[in-house]
């Protein structure tokens, strides 16, 4: 009875597709150290709007912005405040997500500690909210994709819970 209840309220919950087609993923921006005053610029316009856009409850403008900042420059910080913002939006499976990128961005730069260590604990609360699964995907053809409840998954996340 347990494991049939828990494979219907996965099944319910996981809706996994791979499809040979490329993927975008948030944050496909430039390291901080090696974006030019231009590119600063443009994720700093990006970021005060989806902050904000965060203040004024506007989530869904706010996630946009945020995005929009990480595809010129990846921050922690900018990823950070994206995750709250998913999770304030009640898209707790997102933002566990990027939680657990503003961790992985955080540790490999010590200025972003703080962030990481902000995301740890704030991604711990939004853990309590969701189900995780793990997928492992053998000889998967070059471009495909893998969608897990509707929301594609990077590359580098396969294998990872998510």
């Amino acid at each position: 009875m347990k494991s049939s209840r828990r494979s219907k309220v996965l099944g319910a919950a996981v809706t996994l597709l791979v499809l040979a087609s490329g993927a975008h993923t948030a944050g496909a921006g430039v390291p901080a150290a090696q974006a030019t005053q231009a590119q600063r610029d443009e994720a700093l316009l990006h970021f005060k709007a989806g902050k904000e856009a965060a203040d004024a409850n506007q989530l869904d403008i706010a996630v946009t912005e945020f995005r929009a900042s990480l595809d010129v420059i990846e921050s922690p910080n900018t990823r950070l405040k994206l995750a709250r913002a998913l999770r304030d939006a009640g898209k707790f499976a997102e933002a566990w997500t990027e939680y657990r990128r503003t961790q992985d961005e955080a540790k490999a730069l010590a200025e972003y500690a703080k962030a990481g260590e902000a995301a740890t604990a704030e991604q711990a609360e939004v853990q309590r909210k969701i189900g995780l699964v793990t997928v492992e995907l053998r000889n998967a053809p070059d471009g495909a994709k893998l969608e897990v409840g509707g929301r594609a998954v990077p590359k580098e996340d396969w294998r990872r819970p998510v």
